[in-house]
């Protein structure tokens, strides 16, 4: 069965949260080599990535060769927030069953912001 994704297909997206802009860029990894070797030896979050990266049709994320922690936010099959998690560097984390996507930024980035999500194309 194909893996289906709710995000546009686009590079690069913006979320908005309620009737707010809460990520004005984030980098949707969807290669092989993009995705796995994500942030790993990076001082830090490349300024041309954005604010945060989006892992479509991935619940775990490691934080093996990072040289800084991360916020993780797991994500239902609609794009939606379950819930946060704290990656420090060399640990893994898995998402609730429920999660199907996850997003990872420097530590003090994410939060469970409330209203609807909305995945939307950066023009």
């Amino acid at each position: 069965m194909k893996k289906t994704s709710p995000f546009p297909k686009q590079k690069t997206l913006r979320l908005e949260c309620g009737d707010e802009l809460r990520l004005e860029r984030v980098r949707v990894m969807r290669g092989f080599l993009e995705r796995g070797l994500g942030l790993m030896f990076r001082p830090r979050m490349p300024e041309d990535w954005g604010q945060a990266l989006l892992f479509p049709n991935n619940r775990e994320l490691h934080g093996f060769n990072m040289r800084f922690d991360l916020d993780v936010l797991f994500l239902d099959a609609k794009g939606q927030a379950l819930s946060k998690e704290f990656l420090k560097r060399g640990k893994l984390v898995r998402g609730p069953k429920e999660a199907k996507h996850c997003i990872e930024a420097p530590a003090g980035t994410l939060d469970l912001w409330p209203g609807r999500w909305r995945w939307l194309e950066v023009e």
